[in-house]
């Protein structure tokens, strides 16, 4: 299949897309991880004993952003398939469209 200058202009910007569209996404992933850290700075604070403030942090933080790198997945796989498909169903909608016009005249 013989890419356009659409085509090319698509996969180019994919390609460009996909680190962004993952480093985000694991971004957004890994924040999921703010509410340990500030317990831990809470716990840092108070009269507790750093051991304690420690364990549970590790335990606390491992949990929360155990998925980060999905959310980088999604976010950059969701944009690109999306894009792609509504570009395809439009294109479709518009040759069918004019083929009607052209069916009449």
């Amino acid at each position: 299949m013989k890419l356009n200058g659409w085509m090319r202009l698509g996969a180019v910007a994919s390609v460009v897309w996909s680190p962004i569209g993952f480093l985000w996404g694991n971004s957004i992933g890994i924040h999921q991880g703010d509410p340990a850290i500030a317990l831990l700075r809470a716990c840092h604070e108070g009269p507790q004993v750093w051991e304690i403030c420690e364990a549970q942090f590790t335990r606390d933080y491992t949990q929360q952003i155990q998925f980060h790198w999905w959310f980088g997945v999604v976010m950059m796989a969701l944009p690109i398939i999306f894009t792609w498909l509504f570009s395809w169903i439009a294109i479709k909608v518009f040759r069918w469209v004019q083929i009607g016009f052209k069916e009449h005249t």
